[in-house]
C-alpha cells in the first residue's frame, strides 16, 4: 500500500527526471522519463555511473546517448527473443519426449499382455501347427516393439539434439 511518503518520493522523482528532459532538450517519451526517472531514484547502480561518466567525459544528455542506454539498461531484445524461442523449442522437445515415453508406456504393457496371453495358451495342449502360428504371432509381437523401440531411440536422439542446440543458442545469447 502506497503512502503519502512514497508518494512524495515519487513525485520528486518524477519532476527531476522531467526536470532534466527539460533542461536537456529531450522529448518526454516513456523511455527518457523511465531512464531519467530510474537515474534519480538510485535503484540502478550501473545506470547512475554510465550517466556519471558520461557527464564526467562531457558528453552532453543527447538524445543518442538516451536511446544507447535505454536500450543498455532496459531492454534485452536479443536475448529476451532468444530466450523465448529457446524456451518454445525446449517446450515443443519435452512434450514430444513426454509423448514419446507415454507411447513407450501403452506399447510395453501390450506386449507384456500379448506375452502372458501367449503364456497361457501354452498351458493347454497345442497342435505343432497351433505351436507354430503362436511362435510366429511371438516373433510378429516382438519385432512391432522392436521397430518401435527403435523408432523411439531414433526421437529421442532427434530431441537430444535439438536441446543440445538449444543450450548453444542460450550460451549464445548470454554471451
Amino acid at each position: 500500500m502506497a503512502t503519502a511518503e512514497d508518494f512524495e518520493r515519487s513525485s520528486g522523482l518524477a519532476a527531476k527526471a522531467m526536470e532534466r528532459m527539460l533542461s536537456d532538450r529531450l522529448p518526454a517519451t516513456p523511455e527518457n522519463f523511465t531512464l531519467w526517472y530510474v537515474y534519480y531514484s538510485g535503484n540502478n547502480p550501473d545506470l547512475t555511473r554510465a550517466i556519471d561518466l558520461a557527464r564526467r567525459d562531457g558528453l552532453a544528455a543527447s538524445q543518442t546517448l538516451c536511446d544507447e542506454l535505454y536500450k543498455r539498461f532496459f531492454t534485452m531484445d536479443a536475448e529476451a527473443q532468444a530466450i523465448r524461442e529457446t524456451s518454445d523449442k525446449a517446450r515443443y522437445a519435452l512434450g514430444r519426449i513426454l509423448e514419446q515415453l507415454g507411447n513407450v508406456g501403452s506399447e510395453t504393457e501390450r506386449y507384456g499382455n500379448a506375452l502372458s496371453g501367449f503364456r497361457e495358451e501354452l498351458d493347454q495342449p497345442l497342435s505343432l501347427l497351433e505351436l507354430r502360428a503362436m511362435v510366429a504371432a511371438i516373433a510378429a509381437e516382438t519385432k512391432e516393439i522392436v521397430d518401435r523401440q527403435t523408432a523411439l531411440q531414433l526421437q529421442l536422439q532427434e530431441s537430444s539434439q535439438q536441446l543440445a542446440e538449444m543450450r548453444v543458442s542460450l550460451d549464445s545469447a548470454r554471451r
